[in-house]
């Protein structure tokens, strides 16, 4: 329980961060800062997405469905090694917008909500995996592995198309839809079903 709400205080620490960012990026509308706009908006993006929402999410996954089977330190390895990859981003974007360490941190990133996913999947007691909302929380996981085909695509439509070719919008949106509208939603609906809420 202690670890769960340690958690959800750093997904609230990332939510705070992505409001800050925010007011810097409203700022530029009245004062010009000494800072690129375009490389905010990214480090404000990621923090938002995977640093609030996905953090958030995914403790909560691990609090209502793991947290019993006695996998603590697994799971602690898992969190930590994202935080890492956070921290990354959050040192980076800032500086250099998509380059080279960026770019490093986002992809260790993905592999580290592989490694959450199919933590999740593994562990989760048989008594919950017949229910609705386990149902929808596994399909929630693997609509956000699906999604990582926008960014894995990315170098590749870079190398031969370019960044201004309509393929490279195309895998970001396919990313955020998948983001949005099959891991996040599917995932609170399971949530919701697992709580009762209506």
């Amino acid at each position: 329980m202690i670890a769960t709400r340690s958690h959800i205080k750093v997904s609230l620490g990332y939510f705070l961060l992505a409001a800050l960012l925010g007011v810097v990026l409203r700022t530029f509308v009245v004062a010009p800062l000494p800072i690129n706009y375009r490389f905010i908006v990214h480090t404000h993006s990621h923090i938002a997405l995977l640093g609030w929402v996905y953090i958030a999410l995914t403790t909560l996954l691990y609090h209502l469905f793991v947290v019993k089977q006695g996998l603590e330190r697994k799971y602690r390895r898992i969190f930590w090694f994202t935080q890492i990859c956070l921290l990354g981003m959050l040192l980076t974007f800032p500086f250099q917008g998509y380059a080279l360490f960026s770019i490093i941190f986002s992809t260790l990133f993905l592999l580290a909500s592989y490694w959450f996913s199919a933590f999740f999947i593994k562990y989760a007691p048989k008594s919950l995996k017949d229910t609705k909302a386990y149902i929808c929380l596994k399909y929630a996981l693997w609509f956000m592995i699906g999604s990582s085909i926008g960014p894995w695509s990315l170098g590749a439509i870079m190398t031969v198309l370019g960044p201004e070719s309509i393929w490279y919008r195309l895998a970001i949106y396919f990313y955020l839809h998948f983001q949005y509208n099959g891991w996040m939603i599917l995932a609170l609906i399971g949530l919701f079903l697992l709580l009762g809420i209506p």
